[in-house]
């Protein structure tokens, strides 16, 4: 029963997956088109810790239909914000209730655009990374591919089209979940997480060759309370700096070990559970890179390699208990569950 649970589960980041639901901006992966305008000198130029919203107007066709939504749109992020690193900086959305109503945007108040940093090979890599952690578990940010054209509203810079990827909103997330978004305020040890989805999350980091995130300073996981079940779930974004995605601005280099795995110690049964479920999305994560239409050959070439490599590893007993259970006591933690 468990494992075609886990089958089932796998399929829901294979491409087509939910498209006989109601049309929500989440439920296709058909590409998304979009033109976005605005005034790209004074939004451009607006990058400070305090930027400002800018008024914008949004024509999207989607499975169709095409809308027109007004919204405001702020920059976003911390390194890709910065000009001398990205050129065009995520993006922030904001939607009224009134107009976003009958379109894919009315459950979303806010959204967030991922854009091409330096160059589109990087933005998409990073939306297979999020693609690939819905093969594991829908405990995970829903993300939809889109080409965005960027259009001026003065008349003073050439509109240019690229690729980008909506990111479910983190409240958004929360309620899809049942749940609810703990305080940025808010800072708990590993060990109160849900000890499978935690070790789940860990160990996707460690496939994907992550180590930009920290449970305790709450870097680039979202950690929310899910109250009927008495857990809280830490799940993760922002992986343009793992191995998997390899842009250039990282300036990592090849010494760089990009594989680390993070205590504290799984158990054994717990362990095991989760290579089980890690087994089921091998295939369908193949498929999701291999089948992937909208990038040539060469730009998922290594990232397939890279999490091949990985599951390499996990057939190898050896390896495994050196990797996951070095220093670990025999019987695992005490409290694992």
């Amino acid at each position: 029963m468990r494992s075609w649970f886990l089958l089932a589960l796998s399929l829901f980041c294979l491409p087509g997956w939910g498209q006989s639901l109601a049309p929500e901006l989440f439920d296709s992966d058909d590409l998304l088109k979009v033109r976005l305008r605005v005034d790209l000198g004074h939004f451009l130029a607006d990058r400070s810790d305090s930027a400002s919203y800018h008024m914008a107007l949004l024509y999207v066709k989607d499975r169709g239909a095409s809308f027109r939504l007004p919204a405001r749109v702020r920059v976003q992020g911390h390194f890709r914000r910065d000009p001398r690193n990205c050129e065009l900086p995520p993006i922030k959305i904001r939607l009224k209730r009134e107009d976003r109503e009958g379109t894919p945007f009315a459950a979303h108040k806010t959204l967030k655009l991922v854009t091409a940093c330096q160059d589109e090979e990087y933005v998409l890599r990073e939306y297979l990374v999020y693609r690939a952690y819905q093969c594991l578990t829908p405990e995970s940010f829903r993300v939809r591919l889109a080409k965005v054209t960027f259009e001026g509203t003065q008349g003073d810079q050439a509109p240019f089209t690229q690729y980008a990827f909506f990111i479910e909103d983190d409240r958004t997330l929360a309620h899809r979940l049942g749940g609810k978004r703990l305080p940025d305020e808010v800072h708990i040890r590993p060990d109160s997480i849900a000890t499978e989805q935690c070790l789940l999350m860990r160990m996707f980091q460690y496939m994907v060759g992550n180590t930009d995130w920290d449970i305790y300073l709450r870097k680039n996981l979202e950690l929310i309370h899910l109250p009927a079940e008495n857990r809280i779930i830490a799940v993760p974004y922002d992986f343009d700096w793992c191995k998997a995605v390899d842009p250039p601005y990282t300036h990592l280099g090849d010494s760089f070990q990009w594989r680390v795995f993070r205590k504290p110690c799984p158990s054994p049964a717990t362990l095991q559970a989760v290579i089980d479920r890690f087994e089921i999305a091998q295939e369908p994560i193949r498929k999701l890179y291999k089948r992937f239409p909208h990038a040539g050959g060469s730009w998922t070439r290594e990232p397939i390699q890279y999490i091949d490599d990985f599951y390499q590893m996990l057939g190898q007993a050896e390896e495994v208990q050196q990797v996951f259970l070095a220093d670990c006591p025999a019987d695992g933690p005490a409290g694992d569950r």
